[in-house]
């Protein structure tokens, strides 16, 4: 009965804590997802390079190094042009 309750208390933890642990393969669509929205060439250019750097450590199975590059890649996207002021061009 022991070997029981303790058998479904690791497996409710581990449930519950699957979703906390990130997965690169949904980082890398989460970015690419982002960088296709971009308009600037040379923006898009920067989180390019990043994504493919993604993708080949992914296709290492380096997940470290892949959602460090996925997330550059994204947060490459996302950054603002520095030439806008309150969405105003100058």
């Amino acid at each position: 009965m022991k070997r029981i309750s303790l058998l479904a208390a690791t497996l409710a933890v581990a449930c519950f804590a699957a979703p906390a642990f990130a997965d690169c393969a949904s980082d890398v669509k989460s970015a690419e997802t982002a960088v296709m929205g971009v308009k600037d060439m040379k923006q898009k250019d920067m989180a390019m390079k990043e994504l493919d750097m993604a993708k080949k450590a992914m296709a290492s199975k380096m997940d470290k190094e892949c959602m460090a590059h996925a997330k550059m890649a994204s947060d490459s996207a996302m950054m603002k042009d520095p030439m806008m002021k309150d969405g105003m061009k100058k």
